[in-house]
């Protein structure tokens, strides 16, 4: 999956929005507790295939939840914002601060026991 495909298959979930660095901080305030996906070349990186597959999966799995992914241009700089250092990744934030860091892909349990405790922690 190139990433331009990664992109149209994400954007065409309506939980998930495309931002770049002023958008992620607009959304993050609009949404005080909300997941971001920061994907990069997926030739360097091909798990970025499955955690777009992923993505949308645990957003109707937890419909409260909203989601970002950074456009391709914004990914570089505002990872380090973030504390991503690893591609693909998985952002949890509350009130615009990173909570916790999933990288690479995960197991689909724990997505959920993760998701689930940081929504029972925080929310």
């Amino acid at each position: 999956m190139t990433l331009a495909e990664m992109f149209d298959r994400l954007s065409g979930s309506p939980a998930i929005n495309l931002v770049d660095r002023e958008g992620l901080a607009e959304f993050a305030a609009a949404h005080p507790q909300c997941l971001v996906g920061f994907f990069n070349d997926p030739k360097a990186h091909p798990e970025n295939a499955d955690l777009a597959v992923v993505l949308p999966e645990l957003l109707r799995a937890y419909p409260s939840l909203r989601a970002a992914v950074l456009k391709p241009e914004a990914v570089v700089s505002v990872a380090r914002d973030y504390g991503v250092a690893v591609y693909p990744a998985l952002v949890f934030l509350n009130d615009g601060q990173t909570s916790k860091i999933m990288a690479r892909i995960q197991a689909w349990t724990d997505y959920h026991s993760q998701i689930q405790q940081w929504l029972d922690r925080e929310g």
